[in-house]
């Protein structure tokens, strides 16, 4: 059905994908990319200061109990990075909304975990 209504329409226009100067200055994935980064560091920072009082371990299996500060920032710029990738490709392709769904668990996860960090092991 979907091949028959496409082949009745030869000269429709296809999408363009969004040229990537663009992409990188869209104001939805700019701020996305912004939310994330600062969730991620709000949780990366309180991570790195709670180890140091040393009342907590991470619950994060992949980072282990008692994460380096190197590990801890090299998980944050791989994760970063990919949801970067994904968001700039989704924009790209015309699929704006994408970026901040891609962000939301992630970026509330950080929170929820950087604020028990301070409300748990910093008193």
């Amino acid at each position: 059905l979907i091949r028959t209504a496409w082949a009745e329409l030869p000269n429709a226009p296809q999408p363009q994908p969004t040229p990537w100067s663009q992409v990188v200055r869209d104001p939805l994935y700019l701020t996305s990319m912004g939310v994330e980064a600062g969730a991620l560091g709000f949780d990366s920072e309180s991570t790195a200061q709670g180890l140091a009082i040393g009342r907590c371990e991470e619950g994060n299996s992949w980072l282990g109990p008692h994460p380096s500060n190197g590990k801890i920032a090299t998980f944050g710029v791989i994760e970063l990075g990919i949801v970067a990738t994904l968001g700039a490709l989704a924009t790209r392709h015309h699929l704006r909304w994408f970026t901040p769904a891609l962000i939301a668990m992630p970026a509330m996860e950080h929170i929820k975990g950087g604020v028990s960090w301070r409300t748990t092991c910093w008193n």
